[in-house]
């Protein structure tokens, strides 16, 4: 700033250099006036640099100490970089200290130089951060009657308190009730440094019990109705802080601060403080009554015509050129829509067409005000939990508008446009259809592959949304919806897994699906997360296993990948069960015999035993059931026989049978194609897949042992049963048969000395394998009669079970012309049939037969 004059003792004349004060020019003694010796010679000094002016600051002359502060307060206002470099050469420390000068006019020039200091982020930072105690002296300006002092002090802690360290500490020392009288100082500048440090405050939640105890907002009120808008928009400030209180709220309504909140909304010539009013108010909403002032038309008086609610005229100010303006109204709307009843106002009001022109332009070659195309898409998404309001939304245009946002560059767009089409289409079927006719389901793919973890949960929500729906569910074929949220299954926000996993529950309703499903690679993960601890993501992800059960291809890929050892802990776990894992359990059983028999030791009059099928024995719980693949690959060994169903109708397991997209998908039309034409595809397609499946099954067959003996002895046993006439001559000659070709009868006292260990094992050695075809069995126990007996049964359509005893016996359950329940022997006596109350008789460890006269 150019040289400063500085003198060391009592001058007369003043010299102005570049803003900086002059000292007073020294005396010049009178003539006959010697100067002691040892007096130190008056001089002048000519300041270049601030560093020195900082130096002066500790100066023991009044003067010169007053005219240093005052020139470095002017050149800490001239710019940033000034204020900048007097942080950096240490200007804080005195200053800090001149605080408590017992000179009043060296304390007010010492906290305006900090006041103009503290404007900047790193001068504040570097006050934090040192351990200078500024805050009692400056309190003590607050408490003294100076106005000066108490402007210059209130607007260092209102640059301190955008700290929130500071903020708690002026909190600590009670720093509210003395901010509070100065609301109400006479000064106008005392206010607005009392008002933004209230402001500052505010945002701690600690405060706001504070400023209703001192009854802060009366002035702070009492400031609406004043001409200066800078103080408005600070007091409306607070008061929007403040109101996210209840207990501020209810005192600002008390005071009637709604109504003048109203008022100032209302009013065309406040025009610079309708964004803060409509902050302000959109925070008093969050209050019931607020809310229901805002719904109500005001009382007419007279021959008034009658005016509608508030909430109407918001119309105005969402339809306002002004985009701040747009925001704040945009903001209101959306906290008044959280009330149905508002929601149906503003439906009336037809304000969802004034929403829905904001959310941009169908122009492509007009730009869309991305702010205010974000608030609208946050305000349309809240009004869209009315259907009423979400079909006029779309009927609005809202669908190709947020479509052109989800494609946009902003990823907060984007985010905001995504979660406002899933709200749009949750209980609307109409919006569902008119999302899909917008061509909407691309990007909604394109958002579950993409970073943002908000696309993806909101793309999710709305393919759940579309699934419900027939007509939309039958577009989701052609898009690959099932493989983008296969992938979101292995995401680690819990939410996005959730709501994957809801979508994919209600797809995989459709067999098409589940076949999507299995090429997808989402079986394994789908198994794991049928063990979360998270009951959100159990539920749905055992609900997609239970329906994947069902289905014959996709349950034996589930069993490949060991879901029922998973599904077996999780229903026996106390904490985790449900009846959506107990449903999985139990359909992966029905749709694996093999399986249930291991597990449960029965298969009903409903089990049908079809190839393959095979006896492992019992397993015990959570025991791993091998597959047949792992059977067929063992080498010889001592272990039990597994016998081997391979008859006529063989089937192979899982993947030789799983038909590839392509062979489904290939006629698969696109979004534009009809109704008829997508059915059509879809049909062929279908036929396609149990083409590839039969195919595969005949192909894979010639993989297990050939069981030609067995597909013969059912040729035969049809043949003979053909000249039965009644049910229990079938079963007596189904037992003959099964007695003769198993080692005929054998005497009670004989059982434990039947043994078919040996035939067994000379039958491992010329299969070579531990899986012995059932026909080829020329001596079987109780089991293997069982198994034959059931085998020949379900062949002749005669209702039978099989029941596996707890110490290795085994029984035929049979019905006749009448439900009630007889044991068939086929080892003792064979075609006797013993009547039975209930199976539970049979599950008793001693033999059923040793305790019945024959």
């Amino acid at each position: 700033q150019g040289p400063a004059r500085l003198f060391s003792s009592e001058h007369s004349e003043l010299v102005h250099r570049h803003g900086c004060p002059a000292m007073p020019r020294p005396k010049t003694p009178k003539k006959g006036q010697e100067s002691p010796d040892d007096a130190f010679k008056q001089t002048a000094l000519s300041v270049n640099d601030p560093r020195t002016m900082v130096l002066a600051l500790a100066a023991p002359e009044l003067e010169v100490c007053t005219s240093a502060c005052d020139s470095l307060q002017k050149f800490a206002k001239a710019s940033t970089n000034n204020r900048l470099k007097l942080n950096e050469v240490g200007a804080l420390e005195p200053l800090v200290k001149l605080l408590d000068s017992e000179h009043e006019d060296l304390r007010h020039l010492s906290s305006l130089c900090l006041a103009t200091l503290t404007s900047e982020y790193d001068v504040r930072q570097a006050l934090r951060a040192s351990e200078l105690q500024y805050l009692d002296p400056l309190q003590k300006l607050i408490e003294a009657p100076s106005v000066v002092g108490q402007e210059n002090a209130c607007t260092v802690w209102a640059n301190m308190t955008t700290e929130y360290s500071t903020r708690v500490a002026l909190l600590e020392r009670g720093s509210v009730p003395l901010v509070v009288p100065l609301l109400s100082s006479a000064s106008n500048d005392v206010q607005r440094a009392a008002a933004k440090t209230t402001l500052h405050l505010s945002d701690e939640y600690d405060a706001r019990a504070q400023l209703v105890a001192n009854n802060a907002f009366e002035p702070l009120l009492g400031m609406l109705g004043l001409e200066f808008p800078e103080l408005q928009r600070l007091a409306l400030g607070c008061i929007a802080n403040g109101a996210k209180s209840s207990a501020c709220r209810y005192s600002i309504r008390s005071l009637g601060g709604l109504e003048q909140l109203l008022a100032l909304v209302g009013n065309a010539e406040a025009k610079t403080a309708h964004v803060a009013s409509l902050t302000a108010l959109a925070a008093m909403l969050r209050d019931p009554a607020c809310m229901e002032r805002l719904s109500q038309p005001p009382p007419v008086t007279g021959k008034e015509a009658p005016k509608p609610a508030p909430l109407v005229s918001l119309i105005a100010f969402v339809s306002e050129p002004e985009p701040t303006t747009q925001i704040a109204a945009l903001n209101c709307v959306a906290t008044a829509a959280v009330y149905e009843s508002n929601r149906r106002i503003w439906f009336d009001s037809k304000g969802d067409e004034a929403v829905g022109l904001l959310l941009g332009s169908n122009d492509p070659k007009l730009a869309t005000n991305v702010p205010v195309a974000k608030q609208a898409c946050r305000t349309a998404a809240i009004l869209a939990e009315s259907v009423s309001n979400a079909e006029a939304l779309s009927q609005a245009g809202a669908f190709p508008k947020l479509l052109k946002l989800v494609a946009s560059e902003d990823v907060e767009a984007r985010e905001q446009a995504a979660t406002t089409l899933a709200a749009l289409v949750q209980e609307s079927a109409n919006n569902r259809q008119a999302l899909v006719d917008a061509g909407g389901l691309q990007p909604m793919v394109d958002a579950l592959k993409s970073e943002s973890v908000v696309l993806k949960t909101s793309a999710a929500l709305a393919f759940l949304a579309l699934a419900q729906t027939p007509k939309t569910a039958a577009s989701l074929q052609t898009v690959g919806v099932i493989g983008a949220l296969s992938e979101c299954l292995n995401s680690a926000d819990a939410t996005l897994v959730t709501n994957a996993c809801r979508a994919l529950a209600v797809m995989s309703r459709d067999s098409e699906s589940r076949l999507d499903l299995l090429e997808a690679g989402a079986i394994p993960r789908l198994l794991k997360l049928a063990q979360s601890r998270l009951v959100d993501i159990r539920r749905p992800a055992s609900r997609v296993i239970s329906l994947c059960a069902g289905d014959t291809t996709t349950a034996a890929e589930l069993c490949k990948l060991g879901a029922i050892e998973v599904l077996q802990n999780v229903a026996s776990s106390i904490k985790h069960r449900s009846e959506f894992i107990v449903s999985a359990f139990s359909q992966l059983l029905e749709s694996n015999l093999s399986a249930k028999l291991a597990i449960t030791g029965q298969l009903g009059f409903l089990d049908s035993i079809s190839s393959p099928f095979y006896d492992i024995g019992r397993i015990k719980t959570g025991a791993s059931f091998p597959t047949l693949e792992t059977l067929l690959a063992e080498e010889v060994d001592e272990r039990r026989a597994i016998i081997l169903v391979n008859g006529s109708q063989s089937v192979v397991p899982a993947e030789a049978s799983r038909p590839t997209s392509k062979s489904r998908l290939s006629s698969a039309s696109g979004r534009g194609t009809s109704a008829g034409s997508r059915a059509a595809s879809a049909r062929k397609a279908s036929a396609k897949a149990s083409a590839a499946a039969a195919a595969a099954a005949a192909s894979a067959a010639s993989a297990l042992p050939a069981d030609d003996d067995l597909q013969q002895l059912i040729t035969d046993t049809k043949a003979e049963l053909d000249q039965c006439s009644s049910v229990k001559q079938k079963f007596q000659a189904i037992a003959a048969t099964v007695c003769s070709r198993l080692g005929g009868t054998v005497d009670l006292d004989s059982v434990r000395s039947f043994s078919v260990h040996s035939a067994l094992a000379d039958l491992k050695a010329d299969c070579n394998s531990n899986v012995l075809p059932l026909g080829k069995l020329r001596k079987g126990h109780y089991i293997h009669r069982a198994v034959l007996t059931k085998v020949l049964a379900d062949q002749a359509g005669l209702p039978c079970m099989l029941v596996r005893g707890p110490t290795g016996w085994a029984y035929n359950v049979v019905r006749l012309d009448d439900p009630v329940l007889w044991v068939l022997d086929t080892m003792h006596e064979p075609g006797t049939l013993e009547k039975i109350n209930s199976v539970d008789v049979l599950l008793r460890p001693a033999n059923f037969f040793a305790s019945i006269e024959f």
